[in-house]
């Protein structure tokens, strides 16, 4: 029983760190609750008799996790040389990996963004005062359920349950590390997602006892009607009108795509895919924030390869290697416009959209 626990755990740890590098952040509050809980559990019934024996099962079950969670690290060294990219990384203030620039996130921690996002948490994010965002601009996020069911169910499960206060210290040991490792900027709340984890625990728990069934029943009413006031908040944002819902409904299933809604750069994606065969592949420069999923289209059959810009002539080179005959530069970068601009003026390129090119040769 341990071991497929063991290999459980070891699979979801590292497919988790290939969808975010943060949950290294938050190993160590992991690593207590699962230290309590093995404690806990500690009778000698209870321990495996042969450990060893499901260490085969154990890395099988670790080696696909890293495998599959270390593509996208993989994948970032092998074109930038750095697997945290475009994010640095530092080591007791040795740069291991990036430029130094510091881009993305600091690659570090510190006690100084530890206070200071503290500091905007209580005095400023807490109260949810802007409206809800994708990136949680200045708010939490975390909604009506978490402090109107969550929070009074936390303090009575901190006050009569042991296993509450331990799940707790593990929540805070990686929302403390995290903040250590995050640049206190408006956009921080974004990796804090699984907070209110520990108030639907704690509510479940703390409900689940109560033995008059009216009080229960009343109470998960009280909660549904939160989380419905939590789901009415994310809705009229003002991020997508209303008409770009009805556009995107008016489509055939099969086309529907984020393409269609012209965030960003407006209707440059969906230029792209109209006049891309799609039979054919798309190299794109951008980065950073540029958005690349809608020129998969909206069935995600379509292949799409970053191309890094060196110089104008190794444009087309490497578009041919790859056999690629369009560019997308939408969202690209000044620098990656320029040299995208010299390749169309020596007649390697030729502009075929607002920001589609096309290989001459």
């Amino acid at each position: 029983m341990w071991g497929k626990r063991l290999s459980l755990i070891a699979m979801a740890f590292c497919l988790a760190l290939g969808t975010k590098p943060y949950i290294v952040m938050l190993a160590p509050g992991l690593a207590l609750i699962g230290a309590y809980w093995m404690w806990k559990h500690r009778d000698a019934r209870a321990l495996p008799v042969d450990l060893q024996g499901q260490l085969p099962a154990i890395a099988f079950a670790g080696t696909i996790g890293i495998v599959l969670g270390g593509f996208w690290y993989g994948r970032n060294y092998l074109l930038f040389d750095n697997p945290f990219y475009p994010t640095d990384f530092e080591l007791f203030g040795r740069l291991i990996f990036g430029t130094g620039s510091g881009g993305g996130q600091q690659g570090g921690f510190s006690l100084a963004s530890l206070t200071g996002d503290l500091r905007m948490l209580v005095e400023q994010k807490i109260f949810d005062r802007q409206r809800y965002t994708p990136d949680l601009t200045n708010i939490t996020g975390w909604g009506w359920f978490t402090f109107s069911c969550g929070l009074p169910t936390l303090v009575y499960g901190l006050a009569t349950s042991a296993s509450i206060r331990w799940l707790t210290a593990g929540f805070l040991l990686s929302f403390a590390v995290l903040f250590a490792g995050v640049n206190a900027d408006p956009w921080n709340m974004r990796f804090t997602l699984w907070v209110p984890a520990l108030f639907a625990t704690c509510f479940a728990l703390v409900v689940g006892r109560l033995q008059t069934a009216s009080i229960r029943m009343a109470l998960c009413g009280v909660a549904t009607a939160c989380m419905l006031l939590n789901f009415a908040g994310s809705l009229g944002t003002g991020f997508l009108n209303p008409s770009d819902w009805r556009r995107m409904a008016r489509l055939p299933i099969q086309e529907r795509s984020t393409a269609a809604l012209g965030l960003f750069i407006g209707d440059q994606y969906q230029e792209a895919l109209q006049m891309v065969p799609a039979d054919e592949g798309i190299a794109y420069t951008t980065h950073g924030d540029g958005w690349v999923y809608p020129l998969y289209g909206a069935d995600l059959s379509r292949k799409i390869r970053y191309l890094p810009l060196d110089s104008d002539e190794a444009i087309t080179d490497t578009m041919h290697k790859h056999q690629l005959r369009y560019l997308f530069t939408g969202g690209a970068e000044a620098r990656e416009r320029n040299l995208v601009r010299a390749a169309t003026e020596a007649g390697l390129l030729r502009k075929i959209g607002k920001a589609l090119y096309v290989r001459e040769q």
